[in-house]
């Protein structure tokens, strides 16, 4: 959804919607008896007609908030995120879906990825699966694909038999319960000890040897050893992806002679306000020269990078709360 913080707004800003327009009308003599929702996306069960239905879709989409709904409704089928629910039976039940537009996007086994972490991704993908198909056929069915997709990225057949087989031994209910996130792990000295982070290259092996083979020298010493554990505990963050490399989300930052100052008059980075120009009268710059800005939540100061005036372009303007 673009940037970090769109899935946490968009969340707010439809849960504020919900409250408003939807929760009120729930079982309240009206054919709406379930209505459940992922960010924006949203599920809900009719029990009415066909006219009285697409009624109250067209109110939802009447209001003054810019929120237009898409709609798709059955009564034999729907599709949820990456769910398929129908009904068989006189029961739901559920298998994988796909979209039209889906793709082999699974990553290669030849990726700079620690070996662990790559194993571990087809297991974790049988264990989706398990968890979106009630009907043991459609898992299966959907097993097949998915083995020939990771054979398609180059993953060996002992990896993903292995996998498989993990997924099989485990119990499709025991699944689908609820873990409670908040419960914390209990701490022991090997959990709450120094850890070693570094960002993952193929030739982090040799360092791993390294450091185990002098661990025993980091224990022996006398304040140390109340904080390390008795094996060493690596830890590995992602490394940048070409795409990050060759198409960066930020631009370098210029040379400010070159571009900034371009004249080397000396001046220093920061907003240079006119006075004269609608937008320096109605904002609150009351200085002529502005080089940093406060956080009003963290209040943490960000320094203005650039030599920047009214008449600067592809300038992100800041925007605070009264």
């Amino acid at each position: 959804m673009g940037t970090r913080f769109a899935p946490s707004y968009a969340n707010l800003f439809m849960g504020m919607w919900e409250q408003n327009n939807i929760l009120p009308k729930l079982n309240k003599n009206m054919g709406l008896i379930t209505w459940k929702r992922y960010i924006d996306d949203c599920l809900f069960i009719w029990k009415g007609s066909e006219k009285e239905l697409t009624t109250f879709l067209e109110g939802l989409n009447n209001n003054s908030l810019n929120i237009r709904l898409t709609s798709n409704y059955s009564s034999v089928s729907v599709n949820f995120l990456d769910l398929n629910i129908f009904v068989e039976s006189g029961k739901f039940e559920t298998s994988l879906y796909r979209k039209p537009t889906d793709c082999n996007g699974y990553i290669l086994r030849t990726s700079c990825h620690h070996k662990k972490w790559l194993k571990n991704i087809p297991y974790s993908q049988f264990n989706r699966i398990k968890r979106n198909c009630s009907k043991n056929i459609d898992y299966e069915k959907e097993s097949t694909i998915l083995t020939e997709q990771f054979k398609e990225k180059g993953y060996e057949d002992t990896v993903i038999k292995h996998a498989k087989t993990l997924c099989d031994k485990k119990s499709r209910n025991e699944m689908l319960q609820n873990k409670n996130k908040k419960e914390k792990k209990r701490i022991t000295p090997d959990n709450n000890s120094i850890q070693f982070i570094t960002t993952y290259n193929n030739s982090n092996k040799e360092l791993e040897t390294i450091i185990q083979r002098h661990w025993h020298i980091l224990l022996k010493d006398k304040d140390l050893q109340e904080h390390l554990s008795a094996n060493p505990r690596i830890i590995y963050k992602k490394p940048r992806t070409i795409k990050q490399i060759l198409v960066p989300s930020c631009l370098p930052p210029t040379k400010q002679k070159q571009l900034s100052d371009p004249f080397n008059t000396g001046i220093s980075n920061g907003f240079f306000a006119c006075r004269t120009c609608k937008g320096c009268k109605t904002s609150k710059v009351n200085e002529r020269n502005v080089t940093n800005f406060k956080s009003n939540t963290t209040n943490v100061e960000f320094a203005i990078k650039d030599i920047i005036t009214c008449n600067s372009n592809n300038v992100i303007y800041l925007l605070q709360c009264p």
